[in-house]
């Protein structure tokens, strides 16, 4: 077998080094730089912390952190919630079956994200199919509002990321061996006790990672919140772009990209147990 030499690594180092590590150094030192109050983007050979500062004590920008975390953990709870239960379905499903039904999980991202939002929003206006229904059938007496709420946010969010947890949490359901199952129901095992003694110690590491990423991808979630939510509703990744666009505040908009990158950071290190 030949052996690969080091040499062969140059390429990936330098991509690597070029597409992130020159950005990311650039964005940490932009991140200390003096803002230019109205004369520029920055004062360039300024060093300061004061818009780490502003992070920790300025409310507006806390209650934005906080926003973002809760949002995190709820797209990553309601995802799962769906997406684990909607695996271990179709894994029992023949074959044909599951191709079937996972053409029809992929079929929304076949199109543009812009264009399923826009079909969400049309869903959730105040004289779309959810409101038409629920005044056909007495339960409402008046449209509700869903546009411009933490809910049209976090649906939004849900129904964009499910597909992918439900395509990465399949295969370990799909390799546990049939016979396992077959011989813990023989042994008078019910449902319950097969999930809970096989299906889910050989599922969990996968569960894991799957809710590392979900997390990862929360943290900097913008599609939801700037097509969906309003000024409240507004997270760390909203507010960089208000920042950078609104206002010409690029250091303010890069110290809070560095603290979004140290939250998922720590997310991606978050120790996890090791698999049975």
């Amino acid at each position: 077998m030949r052996r690969f030499s080091a040499w062969g690594y140059i390429p990936a180092v330098l991509l690597w080094v070029g597409v992130y590590g020159i950005p990311l150094v650039w964005l940490m030192r932009l991140s200390f730089l003096d803002s230019a109050h109205g004369a520029g983007f920055y004062q360039p050979g300024t060093w300061t912390l004061t818009h780490y500062q502003q992070l920790l004590n300025d409310g507006y920008y806390r209650t934005i952190i906080l926003t973002s975390l809760g949002y995190a953990l709820c797209v990553t709870f309601g995802v799962l919630s769906i997406a684990y239960p909607f695996a271990r379905l179709l894994s029992h499903w023949p074959p044909g079956r599951r191709r079937i039904a996972i053409v029809f999980v992929l079929l929304p991202k076949a199109a543009s994200m812009f264009v399923v939002v826009l079909g969400l929003q049309v869903w959730l206006t105040r004289y779309g199919p959810i409101n038409t229904s629920l005044l056909a059938l007495g339960m409402i007496s008046e449209p509700i509002g869903f546009m411009r709420t933490t809910f049209a946010v976090l649906l939004t969010e849900i129904y964009l990321l499910v597909p992918y947890a439900i395509l990465l949490l399949l295969p370990p359901f799909e390799a546990i061996d049939p016979a396992c199952l077959n011989a813990a129901r023989g042994l008078g095992a019910n449902a319950w006790n097969r999930f809970r003694h096989i299906e889910w110690p050989l599922t969990a590491p996968t569960f894991g990672r799957v809710a590392q990423l979900l997390a990862i991808w929360s943290l900097g979630m913008i599609v939801g919140p700037a097509l969906m939510g309003g000024p409240s509703q507004a997270t760390i990744a909203v507010e960089i772009q208000r920042q950078v666009i609104d206002r010409n505040e690029w250091p303010l908009a890069a110290a809070l990209a560095m603290f979004t990158l140290a939250l998922i950071a720590g997310v991606a290190c978050w120790p996890r147990g090791r698999g049975n």
